[in-house]
Parts: structure tokens; sequence; C-alpha cells
């Protein structure tokens, strides 16, 4: 990800201007992240938003502007921990989405929904396969690739973000690699 240094900068010394400069560059990275991590697109709106918020009240903190995507990206990663631990808390929930008659619902200990039509579970029969994929990872397991693939960084990255070893970071991320080919298989 290509983020002007300079802007980093005169974020962090208080210019809203600059500030909204990184969000415009980040913003998309970040979604993708959080509703990869969490599957749900208000939950990842949310965690965007509260990162972005929190992200602006501590930019002075910031001490090494080069380290501003992983900053965030630790940020975020925060939020969406915090978003899978309260629906751990949540007993099952059934909610209506849409006019066509999907409905979603959540286990108690899931963080992702499960579409059910006309009484029968499609767990995202229309979404790519990848996708599907994806979220028969744990979160941690899905975290790890959605910050390798979508967010660019590196294990040594991630180990900062996540508070994981460099090493535990690379060996998880190759078992998922293996468990995602062999879904798609």
């Amino acid at each position: 990800m290509d983020i002007d240094i300079n802007v980093v900068m005169r974020a962090r010394d208080g210019d809203p201007d600059a500030f909204i400069d990184l969000y415009e560059t980040m913003y998309k990275s970040l979604y993708r992240s959080a509703f990869l991590s969490l599957g749900r697109k208000e939950d990842a709106e949310d965690a965007v938003s509260d990162t972005i918020v929190d992200a602006w009240n501590e930019i002075g903190n910031l001490r090494d502007a080069k380290a501003f995507c992983s900053w965030i990206f630790r940020i975020l990663y925060v939020k969406c921990q915090r978003k899978r631990a309260y629906y751990m808390t949540q007993p099952l929930e059934l909610k209506p989405e849409g006019e066509n008659g999907d409905y979603y619902i959540r286990e108690e200990g899931s963080g992702a929904f499960t579409r059910i039509q006309s009484g029968w579970t499609t767990p995202t029969d229309n979404d790519p396969d990848v996708i599907r994929a994806l979220f028969t990872l744990s979160p941690e397991d899905r975290e790890i690739i959605v910050l390798h693939v979508i967010a660019g960084f590196k294990s040594r990255e991630i180990a900062q973000i996540t508070g994981l070893k460099a090493s535990t970071v690379r060996s998880k991320e190759a078992r998922a690699l293996n468990k995602i080919r062999e879904v798609l298989s």
C-alpha cells in the first residue's frame, strides 16, 4: 500500500485534510479486511468507522509515520476481535434481510451469518468459491490470510498487528492456505 509519509506526518500534526487523504487511500482495504473478517456489511462498516475515529483521536501519538499502515490495521484488528467476542455472548439470531424473503441466522458463538432461503440453509451459495473457502477457516486464520492477501502485509507486519510471533503467522498461513486449497479442489 502506497502511503505518502509526508501526508501521515501532516495528519499526525493535526491537519484534518491530510487525515481525510489517508482515509480515502485506506478505506477500501480496511473495509475489505473487516468484511472478510466479520462476514457482514454492517459490522464491517461499524468496525471501519470505529477504527477511523480511534485513528483520528490517536494519530498524534504515532511515533513512526512509516508504521501508519500496520498501526491502523492493528486498530481494525482489535475492533474485529471485539466484535467477534461480542458475537460469542449473543444468543441465536434470526433476522429478515431484503424483500426477496432471505433470512440470515447467526448461531451462538459464530461471527458470520448464514443465509437461509425457503427454509433451507444455503451458506453463501451465491458467493465465489474462494469466499466460501475463506469462511471455513477459524477467525484468526482468516484474519492472517486477509491481512496478507488483501492488505499486503508480510508475516513480520502481521505478527505486529496480531501479537503473534512471525513464525507462528507463517505456519498458520501455510496451514490455512492448504485448507483453502482442499476446500476448492
